[in-house]
């Protein structure tokens, strides 16, 4: 596999390494437009996941799982062009390719951000009502990646400074160009001092081999819901969804860990909708809208 022109660093994981389901198409051997090297970017937009992060060991399964349910939402796989743990581990996802993690317009060449950006998501929920902070371990990851970025050819040195205007050269969190809270209001005020070169070593974290299965207690399968959709609590009270695309992730055995909707502005809407239980699902699942095929829980991945 070519996922990257050029040699990785071999602390990044690769997604082979991390066992993608999607690997082929990340990798430009196959025909994926390439956004860097050879046109280094001057800008970079960074993300949060959102969600619940593994424990250390649990990277693997977790990039499977996020990858599963950005395939499931819309076809667009892990999204990202890279993924940074709170552990320090970190993982190839587009890579060199163009990602699906900024559709917004950039009115510089008037095509969207996944063409002209490359996009790095920090695994946790950086916002209310989760507040995570960014780890040491995952800061100096990425500001290791971002050095190996640059020195690299991939991104221009550019993408060590605020942008000052929407198409402009420099960082964005996913919020400067885009509707969300994302990354986050924990995140977000601490990339000025975060989007900064490393004068420290790699990071030791090495790659973190694929398990055979996901056995850890983080969910394994995702259901797609449309506002309005009900279930039940497993003291047997009744939940709504309050918009459409609420999602549920789904643990061995079939109950309910987390849940989020939409942009996930509305998280804790759709949180308080399921009580912060845990529940056993029962409840129909929606039928197709815009948020395309509605889906139901997936076998074990």
């Amino acid at each position: 596999m070519t996922w990257n022109q050029g040699e990785t660093p071999d602390w990044i994981v690769t997604p082979e390494g991390w066992g993608a389901a999607y690997a082929g198409r990340y990798d430009p051997a196959n025909g994926r437009e390439v956004v860097v090297p050879g046109r280094a970017s001057g800008k970079l937009v960074v993300h949060h996941s959102a969600s619940n992060a593994p424990a250390p060991g649990g990277e693997a399964s977790f990039s499977r799982q996020i990858e599963a349910y950005g395939e499931s939402r819309d076809g667009a796989a892990i999204e990202y062009n890279y993924l940074v743990y709170p552990s320090g581990v970190l993982h190839g996802g587009f890579g060199d390719t163009r990602g699906c993690h900024a559709s917004a317009t950039d009115p510089s060449t008037g095509t969207n951000y996944n063409k002209t950006s490359i996009g790095i998501c920090f695994v946790g929920y950086f916002h209310p009502p989760n507040n995570d902070q960014p780890t040491d371990a995952a800061i100096a990851s990425f500001q290791a990646w971002l050095t190996w970025m640059v020195e690299s050819g991939r991104l221009t040195e550019d993408v060590l400074y605020p942008n000052q205007y929407n198409g402009d050269t420099g960082w964005y969190g996913h919020r400067d160009v885009f509707s969300t809270a994302c990354p986050g209001d924990t995140l977000y005020p601490r990339l000025p001092d975060i989007v900064q070169i490393s004068s420290q070593p790699s990071p030791g974290p090495g790659p973190t081999p694929p398990s055979g299965d996901d056995d850890m207690p983080t969910p394994c399968g995702f259901i797609t819901c449309n506002q309005g959709t009900t279930g039940h609590h497993v003291d047997g009270s009744e939940w709504t969804a309050p918009i459409d695309g609420t999602t549920f992730k789904v643990n061995p055995g079939g109950t309910i860990q987390w849940v989020h909707g939409g942009e996930l502005d509305d998280f804790t809407a759709v949180l308080s909708a399921a009580g912060a239980k845990t529940d056993t699902w029962n409840g129909a699942v929606g039928t197709p809208d815009a948020f395309g095929a509605l889906v139901g829980d997936k076998p074990h991945m």
